[in-house]
Parts: C-alpha cells; structure tokens; sequence
C-alpha cells in the first residue's frame, strides 16, 4: 500500500520533512496503529517519486483553478540566495499578484542577475504562463533604482513589454524606513560601515546590563518637555495597536517596536515589560535604528554615552515617538495614502521649529518619493471617508483640468509650496485613469459628494480601492518562503516552484496546527 496520499505529501512539504526523514516517519507511524510494516512502501525512494507525482499535479490544479474578477497588482522582490545545488549564489525574484481580497504566489525563478531587464522579463513570462497579462492594473515595488529608473527599470520595462501604461503603487513600508533612515542619519552622521558603531558597542556590553533597571526616556528633561501633553495619546495609540492586531498577527518586531515605544513614554504594555536581547544592528535592517535606539536610552544609566551620542539619541526618539511611528503603522491603508502624505510633509516641513537638521533630512527624502500624490494614484482621495464633504466637491471640478501628456510617476513640490498645497490641486482628467484601472462605475461623479455613501458604484469603488496593497510586504514573504524550503526537501529547480505552490496553498488551507483547524480541514476531505 503506497502510504503518502495527496494530503499526506502536502503536509511534509509544509513541514519541510525530507524523503529520508518521512521514512522514519511512516514506518514508526504504522508500527503504532499496529499495522504490518512490510504491507507498505515506506522506502525513501518511493516516497521521493511519490511525492513528486503528487506535487506536480497539484500545482497544476492550483494554477488552472486560479481565477480574478478584481484588477491585479503585480510584486517582485528579488534576493541572493544559495543555489540548490553546489555553492554558487543565484538571484531569484519572488512574483505575487493581489487583488480584492486574493493574494497569490505565482513563482519564484531564478534570473540571470539583479537588473531592471532581468526582473521585467521573468515578471512579464510568468504572467503569460499564469495567463494573468490583461489582469494586471497595478505595480507593487520598492523604490529602489533597479525598479524605478526611467529606462532601464524593471517598471518602466515591463510597461514597454507589455505595450501600455500601469498604474505605480510604489510599497510605503520602503518609503518610510527611508524616511527613518534620513533623520537617523541626520543626527548620527554618514558612516561607510555596514555596522552602526553605537549598536555594536551595546550589543558587546548587553551582558551587563539589568533589564529590570531600565528607566523611562520621559525621566529626562529634554524628553518630557517635548512629549508633555502628548503621553497620553501616544501610549493610547500604540497600546491600541498591540491590542487590536493580537499577538499572533504581529511580526515581532513590529511587537517590539511598540512595546519598547510604550515603556520609554512611562508606560506598561498589555502583556508586561519585556526586554529582549539586541539582535543584528546593520544598515540594512532599518528597524534596528529604532529598536536598539529605544534599548540603549532606557538602558541609558548602565550603558556609557558621550554627550554627543546622547544628545543624537534624545532627538532622534522624539521624532520617533512624535511623528514617525504613528505614520508608520498608519501608512497601509491607500486610501488615506494622498491625504496622509500630504499631511506628513506638511509635519516634516514645520518640525524644523523642534529639530532643523531631521525636517530638512525627513523633507528632502520624501519630496522625492511623492507617489501618491500624483495625477493618477490622487484618485484613491475620492473613496477616503476623512477628506471633507467641500473638498471633494473641490476635487471633481478639478477632474476638467488639463493633465499631463506623460503623467509623471512621482509629484515635484517646492518646499517653499509645501505649506499651501492641498489635494485638489493634484487631481486633473488623468485621475480617471485610476477609476478606469479599479473597473469602477463612476456616475457617483455626476452627485454631490454627500450623496456618495448611498450609491452603490461608489460603495463598490471605495472597496476596491481599499483593497488595493499599497507595501510589497507579499513578495518580502515570497522570499523569506523559498530560504525556508532552500533546499531542504529537493534540489530539482521545477520540483521546487511546484513545492512552493503546494507550501503557499496548505497554509490558507490550514492556517493553524491546532486539532479544531485540523479536523475542519480534514473533514471536508
């Protein structure tokens, strides 16, 4: 009897057990319900073709049974990683679409290298092996200048492949570490090192210190003046995060982040002080800034500072805990994206009153990644509940402006106009294209705006637009996915893309391994 069903070979995929592994498996499996041995294939081979043949078929069914009604966003995000076979390196590029409430995976292949070329031609043939082509609307990207540059980007490439225009949906998480990255460098000075100086010498002294000797960073003078009136909200909104996302839903830096937020204002988090262990401090992790910087100032009494260091961490926290963290918790949602941007710039510009050298650092940077503000991505405002009656009535009569014949991707604002720029003033007849992008009915442009809420065009629009993933958070996961799985159950590149189809699908399927979410699962079998 050939033991490994369908569901059994999915399952030691999920689990990354190799065939070797699931012999022993199986065999002491059987001895336990009592059953002959040698009545079963349970040599390593077998389970190998086994699993391979169930693999195969599958993936298989899962691409033809993939279908959309929604627009699609296209992600990518590529990687160095180890080859499956020998010790070379490959690039391998992680390609999802999402849209409506669908995200999927469709491959992670290899490419030749990292350039812009590369990343387009994979994105474009794995779209019409998907048959997804006509589907895609959107582009999901990090703003790095592979994807960006205006020729030789993977964006602008895989439009010219595809012979017409997508709509930039550029990821905001990437925008804002770049934000974090500029007032940190601001206050800390360029450095060539892929190492922070400052962490490294914590992370080394981290043995010494009591971590029940931390103290709150509103204990220090400058702090609590400049939080004073603040507190109160700030730990409310933070504290709110934590609760409504649950513990098992947050990543566990993000966890961190807040908790380490909410002590240093003075507080308590929901689940108790805990303070973990410094983890990898280079530039690259960008959460790292803020995590150790929250570390090293509560723990400010057992660590030595110089007064520079001190005074770069002091203002440096209170940007963070001001401004930055609640943007940045914020900066999912797309459809409050143009309004909340604009909003943010406007703080940046005016923070110059607390700390010049973080508002030009923070201002300049996001002058430059302006992506929602421009004459196609503005169009998300039409469908965000906090923009006012007036202003949308402001903002359909600037839908008859004349737009730009080549719609820039990003706005160019002078910083001296930052302070009198308001919506309207980026909406022109190119916004429609977003409408046309999303398949909305637009006759709710035809009523006033406050008739909007009870017609139904509008209602489905605003769903849509809401649903519409505006950080390439997808394709980050596609990557940590293929380093998991890299190459711990087969070394075949086409047995591997099949593996991850199979990985991707079981988790859906069964999202938790308690008895409850296996036996509804089973059950349905």
């Amino acid at each position: 009897m050939d033991l490994v069903s369908p569901a059994l070979s999915a399952a030691l995929d999920r689990t990354g057990i190799s065939n070797r592994k699931a012999a022993f498996v199986h065999a002491a499996t059987v001895d336990s319900l009592g059953l002959p041995i040698e009545d079963f294939k349970l040599s390593a081979e077998t389970i190998r073709r086994t699993r391979r043949t169930n693999r195969q078929l599958r993936a298989n069914e899962i691409r033809k049974s993939f279908s959309v009604e929604d627009a699609l966003v296209i992600h990518w995000d590529s990687k160095l990683l180890p080859a499956l076979t020998g010790t070379a390196s490959v690039e391998r590029l992680a390609i999802y679409v999402s849209g409506g409430s669908v995200t999927k995976l469709l491959g992670i292949p290899i490419v030749p290298n990292g350039t812009g070329e590369a990343q387009a031609v994979a994105v474009t043939e794995t779209l019409q092996e998907w048959g997804l082509t006509d589907d895609v609307e959107f582009m999901g990207f990090d703003t790095t200048s592979v994807n960006t540059g205006e020729r030789k980007g993977t964006c602008a490439i895989l439009q010219r492949t595809l012979g017409r225009s997508l709509i930039n949906l550029a990821c905001r998480h990437h925008i804002f570490e770049l934000l974090v990255g500029a007032a940190f460098e601001s206050q800390f000075g360029p450095t060539s090192s892929p190492e922070v100086p400052l962490f490294k010498r914590f992370r080394s002294h981290w043995e010494k210190i009591d971590r029940k000797r931390y103290e709150a960073g509103t204990a220090d003078t400058n702090i609590n003046i400049a939080v004073t009136g603040k507190v109160g909200d700030l730990n409310h909104m933070m504290t709110n995060k934590l609760q409504q996302t649950g513990q098992n839903e947050l990543r566990g830096d993000y966890r961190e982040l807040l908790e380490l937020g909410i002590v240093f204002l003075g507080g308590v988090p929901p689940r108790g002080v805990r303070i973990q262990a410094p983890g990898a401090f280079h530039h690259a992790r960008w959460m790292a800034k803020l995590v150790y910087s929250f570390k090293i100032f509560i723990f400010r009494a057992q660590f030595p500072l110089s007064l520079d260091e001190h005074r770069a961490l002091t203002n440096f926290l209170i940007f963070v805990v001001i401004i930055y963290v609640g943007a940045w918790f914020r900066c999912k949602n797309g459809v409050a994206a143009p309004r909340r941007d604009l909003e943010l710039l406007k703080k940046l510009a005016d923070y110059r009153e607390k700390n010049l050298e973080i508002s030009k650092a923070t201002t300049e940077k996001f002058l430059r990644h302006l992506w929602y503000l421009n004459e196609v991505a503005i169009g998300l405002s039409f469908f965000d509940p906090e923009i006012s009656e007036d202003m949308k009535r402001v903002m359909v009569t600037a839908l008859h402006q004349s737009g730009s014949q080549q719609i820039p991707s990003r706005v160019t604002l002078k910083p001296e106009n930052i302070s009198t720029a308001e919506l309207h003033q980026f909406v022109t007849e190119n916004t429609m294209l977003l409408f046309d992008a999303l398949r909305v009915e637009t006759g709710f442009l035809q009523q006033d705006p406050s008739d909007w809420e009870n017609d139904a065009g509008y209602q489905a629009g605003r769903l849509k637009a809401s649903q519409l993933q505006v950080v390439n958070d997808i394709a980050e996961r596609g990557i940590a996915l293929i380093k998991t799985f890299n190459p711990i159950v087969t070394k075949h590149e086409e047995q591997m893309q099949f593996l991850l189809q199979i990985v991707e699908q079981h988790r859906k399927d069964v999202p938790k391994s308690t008895k409850g979410a296996l036996a509804k699962h089973f059950s349905t079998k």
